[in-house]
C-alpha cells in the first residue's frame, strides 16, 4: 500500500526591520500563521496590516503596499513592519 501526503497551505509572515544612518539593519521575520488557500492569505495579510495601522497610527507612519513604515520625528530612523503570504514549502524565517 502506498501512502502519499501532500502539504498544501499559504503561510503569512512578519518581516520587522529598521533603517538607521542610511543603513537598513536586518530585522526579523516569523511565521505568523498558517491557511489552507492563497485567498485566505491575503485576506489574513490584509487584517494584519490594518491592526498593524491602527496600532501604530499618526503623523509618523505610512502605509505601503505591504506593510507600514513608521519614521522618528527626525526622519533618521524608520521601522517597517511588512507582512507576506508564501507557500507552506518557502521558508522566510530563521
Amino acid at each position: 500500500m502506498l501512502v502519499m501526503v501532500i502539504l498544501a497551505g499559504w503561510t503569512l509572515w512578519h518581516d520587522v526591520a529598521s533603517y538607521a544612518e542610511q543603513t537598513w539593519l536586518n530585522g526579523s521575520t516569523y511565521a505568523v500563521r498558517a491557511y489552507g488557500t492563497e485567498t485566505a492569505c491575503h485576506a489574513g495579510r490584509r487584517e494584519a496590516i490594518a491592526h498593524e495601522a491602527q496600532a501604530r497610527r499618526g503623523p509618523l507612519a505610512a502605509v505601503l503596499t505591504d506593510g507600514l513604515i513608521v519614521r522618528d520625528a527626525n526622519g533618521v530612523h524608520a521601522t517597517t513592519f511588512r507582512y507576506r503570504c508564501a507557500p507552506i514549502s518557502a521558508r522566510f524565517g530563521p
